[in-house]
């Protein structure tokens, strides 16, 4: 039922943009509809409630719907097109290549995650349990003070190194620049609302069930808080992943959050990109939007920020994976050959350690998006650009390498969504701490690079990860396992 809907709503969606505009006639829309009705499967079973609000492969297929196959539809339709970027002879051409590229690769995907034996490891988790985990509830609770009062100092730090609260407003929404080089401080400095949300809610879970207008006050709470320490430096993830951690966290662990809570969530989560992608470029000129002295078409004019640079520049990679597809088709550039991984995941170690990195996907994507001997790390002349994961494939690989990045990708999210499921029963705690930061990464590694995801890893696994870690002993499961703590039965809906 599922694929028959899917299958049909994508063949109708298609037709109707095709009649609405005749420069859809060409065959790149055959390849892209059939990425988006293999991803509509997963959204369909969404819908029909066969899959949790925050399963990951409902929210991949979600994301994956408007990445393969909406986005390159609509960026012929709004003809909208990057700049300072060569383009290739015909946009329409490199769509259909990369789409019948990305094709292949999600074949494989949902095949992975998808059969019988794949349902059944995600059903019932690992086979057996050689060692039993301990986890020290008290000990969680010690621990993760001492993380929030860590964080709360590196804060007062950056307060003092930025010359008090003036100055620091006026370092995170002007004068950025001086942030560089301050990386591990602002990590940890933001860390600490998270950390409070979470033990509040592990703490105080009994009591939150059946009291949704406190649950929001603390969401409420924790957005502001997180926008004034990591969101005024025109960073959207720094305040919009803690809040979905959020919801997440009381999902898992005090009530069910209903689909309409979550669709007014969306809404929200809309608006906030939209506004919030103007501040990114004025600053806090986009205070004039509420004083009455500009309105949002003049804003969105000066800013270069509108409707089709939100869907298609923030939430889509067609673009700048056709160019980098055509690029290196045409022979153009060299290859990273898995460089850009490598210095991705040497992010945080820092150069006194290893000093010798490999050049970062800046210089590889520069030459291509851009032209060959542009790139200059001293005078700043790079292409800032995310390629996701089937574009950073091709800069590392070249074209052959598309299809099979979709192999890790599709076990990675196997194993998320049994730690999801885990987490679901109520009985796990690690677990459910564990699936929020985990989930999001998973599904933000569809369009995001390997830099971006060990940032996000270690700004929201990382505190999370440490003071589990603490918490738990390993010991050899001898003896049958022991029952779980007795946790409150979660009711099914959060009534809002």
């Amino acid at each position: 039922m599922s694929w028959a809907i899917s299958f049909t709503v994508v063949l109708v969606t298609t037709i109707c943009l095709v009649l609405l505009d005749a420069r859809l006639m060409h065959w790149f829309v055959v390849p892209a509809a059939m990425c988006g009705a293999i991803l509509g499967i997963d959204v369909v079973d969404w819908l029909r409630r066969r899959l949790d609000l925050f399963d990951p492969q409902a929210l991949i297929g979600l994301i994956g719907v408007h990445l393969f196959y909406l986005a390159p539809l609509l960026h012929v339709m709004f003809d909208w097109w990057p700049k300072r970027v060569i383009a290739p002879d015909d946009w329409r051409h490199a769509f259909g290549l990369m789409a019948t590229l990305n094709l292949v690769g999600l074949v494989a995907y949902r095949w992975l995650t998808s059969s019988r034996r794949a349902r059944r490891r995600v059903a019932r988790g690992p086979a057996g349990e050689l060692w039993r985990i301990r986890f020290d509830e008290r000990r969680f609770y010690r621990f993760g003070v001492l993380m929030v009062l860590v964080g709360m100092g590196a804060f007062v730090v950056e307060l003092a190194k930025f010359g008090g609260l003036s100055g620091f407003v006026d370092t995170m929404t002007v004068n950025r620049d001086l942030l560089l080089g301050h990386n591990g401080l602002l990590t940890v400095g933001e860390s600490f609302p998270s950390m409070i949300f979470m033990l509040v809610v592990v703490r105080w879970r009994r009591e939150l069930v059946g009291r949704p207008g406190l649950i929001v006050a603390l969401l409420l709470a924790l957005a502001l808080v997180q926008f004034f320490v990591g969101g005024l430096r025109g960073s959207r993830s720094n305040t919009l992943w803690p809040v979905v951690m959020g919801l997440m966290l009381v999902h898992f662990l005090v009530q069910r959050i209903p689909r309409r809570v979550m669709a007014c969530a969306a809404v929200v989560f809309m608006l906030f990109m939209f506004v919030y992608g103007m501040y990114k470029n004025a600053g806090p000129q986009v205070l004039d939007i509420f004083k009455g002295k500009k309105s949002v078409a003049e804003m969105s004019q000066e800013t270069g920020r509108d409707a089709p640079a939100m869907l298609l520049g923030d939430f889509g990679r067609a673009d700048v994976q056709a160019i980098l597809l055509e690029r290196r088709l045409a022979g153009v550039g060299e290859l990273a050959w898995g460089g850009t991984y490598v210095a991705g995941l040497l992010l945080p170690v820092p150069d006194s350690i290893v000093p010798e990195r490999p050049l970062p996907k800046m210089y590889y994507g520069t030459e291509l998006l851009q032209g060959q001997g542009v790139y200059s790390f001293e005078d700043r002349q790079w292409a800032s650009n995310v390629y996701g994961l089937p574009g950073e494939a091709i800069l590392n690989f070249g074209p052959p390498a598309v299809p099979l990045v979709f192999i890790p990708f599709a076990f990675a999210v196997r194993g998320v969504r049994r730690l999801h499921l885990r987490g679901l029963r109520g009985d796990r705690l690690p677990a459910a701490l564990l699936a929020p930061p985990l989930g999001i990464a998973t599904m933000l590694w569809l369009s995001s690079d390997c830099d971006n995801i060990t940032y996000l890893l270690l700004q929201r696994l990382g505190p999370i990860g440490l003071v589990l870690l603490l918490s738990m002993s390993v010991r050899r499961n001898d003896t049958g396992p022991e029952p779980g703590p007795p946790y409150a039965a979660a009711p099914r809906r959060l009534a809002v």
